[in-house]
């Protein structure tokens, strides 16, 4: 080993690329013009494009040779070919999984105990995954499994499932080696075992830079070159800090320097700590000013005294949404922008689907944004589209997955030899739902209107369920793609993120030579593409120097910006949840030598520590909802030091405003309402939201249909509607008998049933076993009818199409109008009744009362009457439901002529008034199940 001192620490609280830049620039600067055979090794390439921009800037020359930089990953590459390996015979991680696929159908049978934990561990890159993991940290499974056996370990998922795992792998190992290829595995085998220090003397000079938890191969290699080879390790940590501690941020700092056989004091602090903010400040001091900044937002602003000695402004807020999170950072940029240099702002995302949203919200906001991040291929357009036509063939394109996959963006704003496809889509989903149809058929929908949209699904349902070889399977997924980008010349104007990139991944695929007894079917060639693509990532990389940094966590690592914003700093999203533990609990993981769980959330502490360390502004935010985790640990850190989390309330007031400003009434408008027919359910509408009633009846946009399969309670009020109109109409005009009491008992069944089979078409099972429970509600009804017929109640008529009535306001004539459930007579007096299949009304909502909301009764008696309120006997809902069957009468004396004057006619006052505008109700409960929420904003 060199000297002691070829461990050096960059203070966290300076900036680590920039101060390393300077440090690098005067051990070499005699070396200069020319550093290329001077070797510095990082975590990722953006540290490499920063610091090729800092150590210009540290030599203050117009230009330089810049050193030779890696990534961990690209050194692992060189010293893979430099042992005479070639690349070419490295499998890529598809073909990987294709061979692993064809070991584990081939064990099928050997484990056919266990076929669903075979299907499970490969799914995905998870098994492949924890084979590269044993080799970096140089395990075998032998070594897993006696320690498992020794400490009685549990089987997690089933019996011997290690040695279902080990049986994988060795089978794996001997069709890869028989194929003469070599994949990661291999790679990390043959350099632990043949490294030598040699290997690099090429280089003048190695700076191992930036690294935080390499595993126990790298840990091999960096021993080596330290002790070989004239070179240095630089951490960005705490020297103070750095201890066998999970509770610390500098833990596996710690752990890789203990690697090394380096004790912690031997390690030299480089940089000038003079620069730090805040250092050796008196408390009482003043902040320096370029520290005070204005409170850009509407919640408080707190100062966060001890973060490693630095003065940062802290905000944290609480947010309901991911939509308000958008905005939020939408307004925050719009401060900082006015104020700073845009790329020394980053907005830092734990959560990847953030991305697209925010990086549109700051481009339209007229901001330049440069995103990068690695994305997965799961979120973008082209996977989605595939996958949900794959799901459509699957269900025999079932309504639910069809319609999901037709309004699929790249479908439905598609064009066709010129023509939309949206109205046709429209029209074959109207079609669908007017008839009933459960599954989308080729053959139902033969009309030229159609045959645009019918032919490219077909064409499309032929090229993924094609069984022809996979290089010619994956030509036509291409064509396919290529067919559906060409019809939507608007998206690709857009510059929608990760359409090439997804392009150039579908060629790889097309280009592999495989086994072509892999797959049986093109469904399972489509499944597999999926399951392999969804665990991929492609990178962004954009400018660094312009716009605001739009950046993932493990990109931002050792930059250096001077405004920090963290949304979705959620338990669970930061720090994220892994999959590590699949195969090997968390203690085992421990006893063993592997990370475990404890370790990798010690890994966000320190990427957290770095985030906020030395930066001026930091703001924080987290979303509060049910099925959201709480506030990420590290946000409880910050609370622990004084800060204090506030509700962002003022922020969107702007926003709520633009949305639900109340609608003006026009003159054309009031002549329009003047003309219209009120109808009891219209004015319910308009009694619970005035916006509501405008969105129905104004703007006349209909409720969102569906198809039906299963009868809800919707649906058995309607059957039962239906059945008791036709039963009192047709089968007994009048009233049964309790001598014809069983014949209406079967006849009304039998109403019921035809009346289900008219609205589900082929009911399902747990419909028709509903209809035997509903059967016993119809029996208790059909006794309660037959007591009322003995006390010589009528029928007097059903569903009966009242005539309209006029009513005069403020010298307008206003017309009424309704349709009766059913009317009955007694002694010349008239009761109407309304059907009840659901819960019971509550009294305040027919009571004459500011709660008023339920018109039919006393409506229809109004219109009925013609005012001659004696007419009218009683007002009924009559129940038929779980909890109740029988009549309720609810009129009292005097009710139908305080209906009218304390409710119908102030109602409607207020509704043809000019000066009252269309607002929307203060009771946001009732919003919940609103059809319209979407188009109010709430």
């Amino acid at each position: 080993m060199q000297s002691v001192a070829i461990i050096k620490i960059i203070p966290i609280e300076l900036p680590f690329l920039p101060t390393l830049a300077d440090y690098v620039w005067d051990k070499l600067k005699e070396n200069s013009p020319d550093l290329s055979d001077i070797l510095l090794i990082f975590p990722s390439q953006r540290n490499k494009f920063y610091f090729r921009r800092y150590l210009l800037k540290a030599s203050g020359k117009p230009g330089i040779i810049p050193p030779t930089m890696f990534t961990v990953k690209e050194l692992s590459n060189l010293l893979f070919e430099r042992l005479g390996e070639k690349k070419g015979k490295k499998l890529e991680e598809l073909e990987r999984n294709l061979i692993l696929k064809y070991v584990v159908d081939s064990l099928k049978i050997e484990f056919w105990k266990d076929l669903d934990f075979l299907k499970f561990i490969s799914v995905g890159d998870r098994l492949l995954s924890f084979f590269d993991e044993l080799q970096k940290a140089d395990i075998i499974l032998d070594n897993i499994e006696e320690l498992k056996e020794k400490l009685h370990f549990p089987q997690k998922y089933v019996e011997n499932e290690l040695v279902i795992i080990r049986r994988i792998f060795d089978e794996y190992r001997r069709v890869l080696q028989e194929s003469g290829y070599t994949d990661t595995e291999y790679e990390y085998a043959l350099i632990k075992k043949e490294f030598k220090a040699e290997m690099l003397e090429d280089f003048k000079y190695i700076f191992i830079s930036g690294l935080l938890a390499p595993t126990r191969v790298e840990s091999t290699i960096i021993k080596k070159i330290l002790s070989n080879l004239p070179s240095e390790l630089i951490l960005h940590s705490k020297k103070e800090e750095i201890k066998d501690d999970l509770t610390t941020p500098f833990y596996n700092h710690n752990r890789l320097i203990n690697s090394l056989g380096v004790s912690v004091n031997d390690v030299r602090v480089i940089g000038d700590q003079s620069s730090v903010i805040g250092k050796d400040q008196h408390p009482n001091e003043p902040i320096p000013h370029y520290r005070i900044t204005p409170s850009f937002i509407a919640t408080g602003r707190s100062l966060l005294p001890t973060i490693y000695n630095l003065q940062s402004a802290v905000h944290i807020t609480k947010l309901k949404s991911q939509i308000q999170e958008v905005l939020y950072i939408k307004e925050i940029l719009k401060k900082l922008i006015s104020i700073y240099e845009p790329h020394r702002i980053a907005v830092v995302l734990a959560d990847e689907s953030l991305a697209s949203p925010i990086k549109v919200a700051i481009e339209k906001a007229g901001y330049n944004c440069n995103l990068s991040m690695g994305l997965p291929f799961s979120r973008n357009l082209l996977y989605s589209f595939l996958s949900l036509l794959r799901d459509a063939v699957k269900k025999n394109f079932h309504y639910e997955e069809f319609f999901a996959f037709i309004r699929h963006p790249l479908l439905k704003n598609a064009k066709l030899n010129g023509e939309d496809v949206r109205p046709i889509i429209y029209a074959l989903e109207k079609e669908m739902i007017g008839k009933n149809r459960i599954f989308f058929r080729f053959d139902d929908f033969r009309n030229e209107e159609y045959r645009p949209l019918v032919n490219i699904i077909k064409k499309f349902t032929d090229t993924i369920t094609d069984n022809t070889s996979f290089s010619l399977y994956m030509k036509g997924i291409e064509e396919l793609l290529s067919l559906l980008l060409s019809s939507n010349p608007e998206f690709l104007k857009s510059g929608i993120l990760g359409i090439k990139e997804f392009l150039d991944e579908t060629h790889k695929l097309s280009n592999l030579i495989i086994r072509e007894d892999i797959f049986s079917t093109g469904m399972e060639k489509i499944d597999f593409i999926l399951r392999v693509l969804k665990d991929e990532t492609y990178s962004i990389e954009g400018n660094p120097f312009k716009g605001v940094q739009l950046i993932g966590v493990l990109e931002a690592r050792n930059l250096d910006f001077d405004y920090v914003i963290l949304p979705s700093m959620n338990e669970g999203v930061f720090p994220k949840r892994s999959e590590k533990d699949l195969f090997v609990p968390a203690l085992l993981r421990k006893e063993v030598g592997l990370p475990y769980d404890k370790e990798r959330e010690n890994l966000f502490y320190y990427y957290f520590t770095q985030l906020v360390a030395g930066k001026k502004e930091i703001f924080i935010s987290y979303v509060e909802k049910e099925d959201r985790d709480v506030y990420s640990r590290f946000v409880s850190f910050l609370c622990d030091k004084g800060i204090k989390i506030e509700e962002s309330s003022l922020l969107f007031e702007k926003e709520k405003t633009e949305k639900k400003e109340p609608v003006p009434k026009d003159s054309a408008l009031i002549k329009k309402l003047e003309k219209m027919k009120y109808s009891p359910s219209s004015l319910r509408i308009y009694r619970k939201c005035p916006y509501h009633f405008y969105l129905k009846y104004i703007l006349e946009i209909g409720e969102p249909e569906k198809i039906v399969e299963e009868a809800g309670p919707i649906e058995w009020g309607n059957i039962i509607h239906k059945a008791l109109q036709k039963f009192y109409s047709v089968d007994f005009p009048s009233h049964f008998t309790r001598d014809n009491l069983h014949s209406a008992e079967r006849m009304l069944y039998f109403r019921m049933k035809e009346t289900l089979r008219e609205i589900l078409g082929r009911p399902k099972a747990s419909s028709l076993f509903d209809l035997d429970i509903y059967k016993g509600y119809i029996k208790r009804f059909l006794y309660e009818d037959l007591e009322r017929f003995e006390e010589g109640y009528r029928i007097h008529c059903v569903e009966k199409k009242l005539d309209e009535y006029e009513i005069h306001i403020d010298g307008m004539k206003i017309k009424l109008k309704g349709k009766t459930d059913r009317i009955d007579i007694l002694d010349g007096k008239y009761y109407i009744i309304d059907y009840k299949t659901g819960q019971s009304v509550d009294k305040k909502l027919y009571n004459v009362g500011e709660a008023f909301t339920e018109f039919q009764l006393p409506m229809y008696a109004l219109i009925f009457s013609k005012k001659d309120f004696e007419d009218i006997g009683g007002l009924l809902y009559y129940y038929i439901s779980k909890n109740r069957v029988g009549p309720e009468d609810i009129m009292e004396e005097g009710y139908i002529p305080a209906f009218r004057d304390e409710i119908l006619i102030p109602t409607i006052r207020e509704l043809i008034d000019p000066k009252t505008p269309w607002y929307r109700t203060n009771d946001e409960s009732r919003c919940r199940t609103c059809a319209y929420k979407e188009f109010c904003g709430r």
